[in-house]
């Protein structure tokens, strides 16, 4: 039996878009809420195992759960 646990993190950045924009434009992305710099992403992924092997290793069977959390994923919606 095994379990593990990991943590991801990309790193925010600024919406180049948004910055290119002209103050109009810029305008209609604040009303929308669109914003001017993304923040980071952050994955916490889980992972529960068991493996085995049986019959003097003649048959063996491998069976995992995965699960991830992921916040702040960005988006074109």
């Amino acid at each position: 039996l095994y379990a593990s646990f990991a943590k991801g993190v990309i790193p925010g950045e600024i919406n180049q878009a948004y910055i290119e924009n002209s103050a109009f434009a810029k305008r209609q992305c604040d009303a929308a809420g669109v914003v001017p710099f993304l923040p980071e992403e952050i994955l916490d992924s889980y992972e529960l195992g068991w493996k085995q092997q049986l019959f003097d290793n003649r048959l063996s069977f491998n069976l995992a759960g995965y699960y991830g959390e992921w916040t702040n994923k960005k988006s074109r919606i």
